[in-house]
């Protein structure tokens, strides 16, 4: 995600592809996240429209595959972000292609590709998100194509809070420690105070990164530690906030002081009739053309899914391709599923509009 002219390396390719087959593209740039795009099939103006959104960006760093970077087998293809969310782009103009070359015109198609997902829109301080549900605004669905869960579709997600916590001691050398105040051991007491909280506030933390101190025989007076909260409901979520303040006010050795910013956010995908409603044409659909039907399903993994359904529009989460090995350099995707779920995906599509 932070690596900006990657991320618009990938828009150059997607933009250029999308004007040669006669789609009208629309780039909006941002000040420290990759661009957005915008790419619109029109049949005609009057007729309503429907999204298909994925992102572009990924949580990896150039090179963390060696080479070749994207390999397949029989089954397979591998390499950074091919489920995660690139099989959901290749899925977008699958379906537009599909539905252009039976001339299609019960609905316009607008495809809308996020650039900063991953880390929850954080290098464009919400930009890329607010971007994203504006153009949706008005549309008869939203077909987010994050990874596919056979046989199921997201309707709820929890939300993520991402908070950085700056432990303050004092130096000291480790031969009178006790003219010092260990700053990692406060910050290592501060994170079992967290995880100790998971229990029974219905909140799920996690410790990601720590930093701190400089040599074996100094007491450290600086660290820093990242801890990540997920929740399911919104009033979880505000408490995590509050725990995390709680916790950087709390001292256990004295002479620390600690602070905490919160890093980046987002919101929980709450359950929304309109979208259980979405789910129920789609299996309608579905049984009708013998895909089988989709059971609702949550996740505790974060998606541009949960600010659309909070703008009120109707949405379809975990549309796009089947993998496995998320987020890690063993990542794959079905390639089979990319084919099966856009037939899947434009026929419903003809029988919505």
């Amino acid at each position: 995600s932070r690596d900006t002219w990657g991320v618009d390396a990938v828009a150059d390719y997607i933009s250029d592809f999308a004007r040669k087959n006669g789609y009208r593209v629309e780039r909006k740039a941002f000040d420290a996240a990759g661009d957005c795009l915008l790419v619109d099939w029109v049949c005609d103006e009057k007729k309503p429209f429907i999204v298909l959104s994925a992102h572009m960006d990924t949580v990896f760093e150039k090179g963390a595959f060696g080479y070749p970077r994207v390999r397949r087998d029989d089954e397979f293809i591998y390499g950074p972000g091919v489920c995660d969310c690139k099989g959901g782009v290749a899925m977008a103009f699958l379906v537009v292609a599909a539905l252009k070359k039976m001339d299609f015109c019960g609905c316009n198609i607008r495809v809308l590709l996020q650039s900063d997902e991953e880390v929850s829109s954080s290098l464009s301080g919400g930009k890329t998100i607010k971007y994203i549900c504006d153009k949706a605004k008005g549309c008869k669905a939203f077909f987010n194509l994050e990874p596919k869960y056979s046989g199921k579709l997201t309707l709820e997600r929890g939300g993520i809070l991402h908070a950085k916590f700056t432990v303050i001691g004092k130096a000291a050398h480790s031969s009178v420690k006790e003219k010092g105040a260990n700053a990692i051991s406060e910050a290592a007491l501060k994170i079992g105070d967290i995880i100790s909280r998971e229990s029974d506030s219905g909140i799920s933390f996690n410790c990601g990164v720590i930093n701190g101190g400089g040599a074996s025989n100094i007491v450290p007076e600086k660290c820093e530690f990242h801890v990540e909260a997920r929740a399911w409901e919104n009033e979880n979520y505000e408490k995590a906030k509050l725990i995390f303040a709680e916790i950087a006010e709390k001292q256990f050795i004295e002479g620390t002081k600690t602070t905490f910013e919160i890093v980046s956010e987002r919101i929980p995908m709450a359950f929304a009739e309109f979208n259980l409603e979405l789910l129920k044409k789609i299996n309608e659909i579905n049984e009708k053309h013998g895909f089988g039907a989709l059971v609702p399903r949550k996740s505790l993994g974060g998606s541009d899914a949960s600010y659309t359904t909070a703008a009120g529009i109707p949405t379809a989460d975990g549309m796009g391709m089947i993998g496995y090995n998320l987020h890690s350099v063993e990542e794959k995707a079905v390639m089979r599923s990319l084919a099966d779920g856009a037939e899947q995906l434009a026929t419903i599509i003809l029988e919505l509009c």
